[in-house]
Formats: C-alpha cells, sequence, structure tokens
C-alpha cells in the first residue's frame, strides 16, 4: 500500500467517524448502543430488533433533541413519543445503511 492509499484510507475513516459523531450528536444517542448495533449489522444480521440493540439506541435518544430536530425538518411533524420513537428508528436505520454502504 503506497502512502496516498494510506492516507485515502486514513481520510475515510476519519470521515465516517465524523459522519457517526455528528449524528449522535444530534440526536443525543449513546455511543456505545451505536456501534453496538453498526456492529450487530455489519455482520449481516437484518433483524434489526435482536437482542434489542436498537431500542436500546433509541431510548438512549435525548427525545427533546429528537423533537426538536424534526420540528426544524417539518414543523409539522407529530411530537407524540410513538411518533418521534418511530421516525427516529427509521433514521437510525437509514444512518446505519449509509455508513455500511459507504465503506
Amino acid at each position: 500500500m503506497n502512502n496516498f492509499e494510506r492516507l485515502l484510507d486514513q481520510y475515510k475513516a476519519e470521515s465516517e467517524q465524523n459522519r457517526i459523531s455528528d449524528f449522535i450528536g444530534l440526536f443525543g444517542l449513546d455511543r456505545d448502543c451505536f456501534n453496538q448495533l453498526q456492529a450487530h449489522h455489519v455482520l449481516g444480521k437484518d433483524d434489526w430488533k435482536d437482542f434489542g440493540l436498537l431500542d436500546n439506541l433509541i431510548k438512549s435518544a435525548d427525545m427533546e433533541r429528537v423533537k426538536m430536530q424534526f420540528l426544524a425538518e417539518n414543523p409539522a411533524t407529530p411530537t407524540d413519543l410513538m411518533m418521534l420513537s418511530f421516525l427516529l428508528e427509521k433514521r437510525i436505520k437509514d444512518e446505519v445503511e449509509k455508513v455500511i454502504l459507504a465503506r
């Protein structure tokens, strides 16, 4: 591996970590829960609810941040806890897929 390839790999790894950090911070998620879910999904386990990893991650969220983020994106977003949890679940799944596909 030459220096350019090594630098490119390092840049990609740092970029992925920055993206994950931004996403975690946006919703006040627990980093360990996110990493466990991501690792589980990378291993090819398509059952998102296996071991309760997705549920645990959603429970770790700062729901006030979640509410504010979704309202900023769409002021007509329902703000009941069930709907916010559903929207967050979809967003987490999308983000994990994006991170994995970017590799």
